[in-house]
């Protein structure tokens, strides 16, 4: 059944992958903004004190409520532009779940949105793309940045890593392991069938932040042929996936989501997506809501986090 699955997406060529959460409010990169290494790709444009910003980040999920959610209009437009899949994000390296989960407080489903009958986004997400007969996917971060036991407030948080030793702490790491596989069995046991989990955060990974995927894997798939991918760089942002996913590149680099980036080159996006048969490429259309992106239907404006994403 994972072979089959396997042949099937990596057919499929064309896809889109949705960033959503409450970078939205300000129109922001997701997450990385509170991430204190220095790089040119995590643009930070305040004055604020490094303590102060993080305060004022994690509270934007008080501010963001998007009552014009509309997942049939992106699944309508992803199913005109010829995508066979979608990607949703379920959670960012920053923690808020964009669906109901039951071991954090920190989501869209508890905040100013809880009231409205879509709260539990991924789940009308995930619909509203099944409805139109395409495959989909829960993208998921290993890190969460808003855990306690992942960023321990005792520590000071340097980088993208655990900032507290493992060794020293193996109670608090056993109980990280235990909620990022609780949240991930949600995902995978309450939304229908998931083609794909993408599980992002390539450096939480044995041997320095093991969580283990063996449990993960067989739990998702309940089959321990199942394979998993991962990215060799130590420090590579890019992802972790449990298969079956085919050679999946996302081309969340270059579209026009990070401040400074540049829109991917039409021609080696064409060349990339018209790989044959068996060649096991993708072509993901990456997305998020930006205020002063091209990739919205409709007009600009900070309001526009209340419709989420689509693409033209």
């Amino acid at each position: 059944a994972v072979q089959a699955k396997l042949a099937q997406w990596q057919d499929l060529k064309f896809g889109m992958l949705i960033h959503w959460g409450i970078y939205a409010v300000p129109g922001i990169v997701e997450s990385w903004s509170i991430c204190s290494e220095d790089e040119d790709w995590i643009p930070r444009d305040s004055n604020m004190r490094y303590d102060e910003y993080k305060r004022w980040y994690w509270n934007l999920n008080k501010m963001f409520n998007p009552q014009q959610f509309d997942p049939d209009q992106w699944a309508d437009a992803a199913k005109k532009a010829g995508m066979k899949y979608v990607v949703f994000t379920t959670k960012h390296h920053d923690g808020f779940a964009m669906y109901d989960t039951k071991f954090s407080d920190y989501s869209i489903a508890k905040g100013p949105f809880a009231g409205n009958p879509k709260a539990d986004v991924a789940k009308y997400v995930f619909d509203a793309f099944r409805r139109q007969n395409m495959m989909v996917g829960a993208y998921f971060s290993k890190p969460d940045w808003h855990s306690q036991d992942y960023w321990w407030d005792r520590y000071a948080t340097p980088d993208r890593h655990v900032n507290y030793k493992i060794a020293n702490h193996p109670y608090r790491w056993n109980r990280y392991k235990d909620f990022v596989y609780n949240q991930i069995n949600e995902i995978t046991s309450n939304y229908g069938s998931i083609d794909i989990l993408w599980l992002d955060g390539g450096w939480v990974r044995a041997p320095k932040e093991d969580i283990d995927m063996d449990r993960i894997a067989q739990k998702a798939h309940g089959d321990r042929q199942v394979r998993k991918l991962q990215d060799p760089g130590e420090d590579g942002a890019r992802q972790a996936a449990v298969l079956p996913v085919g050679d999946l590149h996302a081309l969340e680099q270059g579209l026009g989501l990070c401040a400074g980036r540049d829109v991917q080159d039409p021609e080696r996006g064409a060349q990339h997506f018209g790989g044959g048969r068996g060649q096991r490429r993708q072509f993901a259309v990456g997305c998020r809501s930006d205020p002063a992106g091209p990739h919205r239907a409709g007009g600009g404006g900070a309001a526009d986090h209340d419709r989420g994403v689509v693409t033209r």
